[in-house]
């Protein structure tokens, strides 16, 4: 057990400790009395004293807000936000930071010099209007050494899920790739995920309808569902008999519809 530290008479930045209080939590509490005008009292654990997270009766906290107005600030809302993601469970965001152990470092939490820290900051590391907060180890905290000003696409290169593939020895993100070719994003994702080899990926659109065709009669690409579908005419009209992950497949099942068609006449 730790050897019990009389605190009576301390002073802990603006608070006086006076005399030993009803513990809180099951913690050594001090009953603390303010240097400031007021004179307030209150009740405070020992070890939020020794650490520096209460400092005040909550005067200072009064001051700092007074003393750098910007409530309404953008650089004010950043900070915020960034707090609320990773504290607030009820964030629509939560589960990608504070859910994922993201969290905001004491420095920049601190309730009375917090966003004094986080904005002197922000301008010494090139903060502007035009650019967004972006952490350069998107599995690690927001803290001074992990975090940056960066335009919104870089921030969006950034992201956990911005697949970087290879192609003719050079590796960029499929945003990148999508800037470089001229080819919609969500056009690459898709072929991404239809494993499309990297080198093919970046092919023209209009190539890329050649690619696709089958070479086989009826059997046609449904670009919607990724699939090739299997389509015959009957009295003149076009009906789809099934789907196919593959031009040979889809061969199989004409021939099989067809056999059973045969079968019935």
């Amino acid at each position: 057990m730790p050897k019990f530290i009389n605190l009576i008479g301390v002073k802990f930045n603006r608070l006086v400790v006076i005399e030993r209080s009803v513990n809180k939590n099951g913690k050594t509490a001090w009953l603390c009395e303010c240097t400031c005008s007021l004179k307030t009292r209150k009740v405070v654990q020992g070890g939020h004293l020794k650490n520096g997270s209460i400092k005040s009766c909550g005067c200072l906290a009064r001051e700092v807000k007074t003393k750098h107005g910007m409530h309404n600030t953008r650089i004010y809302s950043i900070l915020r936000d960034m707090k609320d993601r990773c504290n607030n469970i009820n964030n629509k965001s939560y589960d990608k930071y504070g859910g994922r152990g993201i969290n905001v470092c004491d420095e920049w939490l601190d309730k009375e010099n917090g966003f004094i820290d986080f904005y002197k900051w922000a301008l010494e590391n090139g903060y502007s209007n035009k650019l967004t907060i972006d952490r350069i180890d998107v599995n690690s905290n927001y803290e001074p050494s992990n975090c940056r000003w960066v335009t919104m696409e870089v921030q969006q290169n950034n992201k956990r899920n911005n697949v970087s593939i290879e192609i003719n020895g050079h590796t960029k993100t499929l945003s990148e790739w999508s800037k470089f070719s001229g080819i919609p994003r969500v056009t690459l994702d898709n072929r991404y995920k239809q494993g499309w080899d990297n080198e093919d990926i970046l092919i023209p659109q209009k190539r890329n309808t050649a690619i696709r065709q089958s070479g086989v009669k009826g059997i046609i690409w449904d670009k919607r569902r990724s699939k090739w579908s299997v389509i015959i005419i009957e009295k003149g009209k076009k009906r789809q008999i099934g789907s196919a992950d593959t031009v040979e497949d889809g061969v199989k099942i004409k021939e099989i519809y067809l056999m059973k068609e045969s079968g019935k006449n």
